[in-house]
């Protein structure tokens, strides 16, 4: 027999705060550029693009990495591809910017969703589970997990200005959860 649950552990990017996908799909609409392009862009930018580099934190978030986040993006030839590989008819590369809209996917994903926290409050409130968060770093040599019912934030001090930084997040969710100064979820 299986033992019990006795903690769950929520993912804080894209889970309990929204995603910055939500950002990049409204900034597609938005500019009437194809549904995936921006993702497929970053995904197929090769491992010496700058999205890719300031995940490996090889490059610090400053105008180096937007002035190569913004020629990634508007690469004419990745343009090409993409319209190829997706069956679309040729037309002449968009104009994104690059700055503006990561920028915006930091602003929506520091948006708690209301779902997960009304998720969270009821199982809070059965008082069945530890609860807790689990933050994985970009560098794999330094991911860590949380204890479960305590939340540990860490930040990237090069790439994430302290106004973003996850700690952020453990004072809204707990102001929400009406636990003012403390660290655990699970009561």
């Amino acid at each position: 027999m299986a033992a019990p649950i006795a903690a769950v552990l929520f993912d804080i990017g894209g889970v309990v705060v929204r995603s910055p996908l939500l950002a990049i799909e409204a900034y597609e609409t938005a500019h009437d550029l194809p549904s995936g392009y921006i993702n497929w862009n970053i995904y197929h930018g090769g491992q010496n693009s700058a999205w890719k580099q300031l995940e490996r934190n090889e490059i610090p978030m400053d105008d180096g990495f937007f002035h190569g986040f913004h020629a990634d993006l508007n690469n004419p030839d990745m343009w090409v591809r993409f319209l190829k590989e997706k069956g679309l008819a040729l037309s002449p590369a968009p104009l994104i910017d690059a700055k503006w809209l990561f920028w915006e996917m930091m602003r929506v994903s520091r948006e708690i969703d209301p779902y997960m926290l009304n998720a969270i409050q009821k199982l809070r409130e059965t008082r069945k589970y530890r609860l807790g968060e689990a933050l994985l770093q970009c560098k794999p040599q330094k991911a860590s997990i949380a204890r479960a019912g305590h939340f540990a934030y860490h930040r990237i001090a090069h790439r994430m200005p302290p106004s973003v930084g996850r700690s952020e997040h453990s004072r809204r969710l707990d102001k929400q959860l009406r636990l003012p100064g403390r660290p655990s979820l699970s009561g």
